[in-house]
């Protein structure tokens, strides 16, 4: 089996499929968290809604 073959794409070699799907799951997690963030935001100013106070829109 060879290791680390030095290619033109990514880190080199084998090495940068691992390196990649890595990269890959960080941004699906963070993706994950942020969809889950603006849930719970959208809850929050809808009750906020619902108890008749002025709703602030944070960029």
């Amino acid at each position: 089996m060879k290791m680390f073959i030095p290619s033109s794409k990514g880190n080199g070699g084998n090495k940068s499929k691992t390196a990649k799907s890595g990269q890959r799951r960080e941004q699906r997690k963070r993706n994950r968290l942020a969809a889950v963030d603006d849930i719970y935001k959208d809850v929050e100013a809808r009750k906020d809604r619902a108890l008749g106070m002025r709703v602030q829109q944070n960029p």
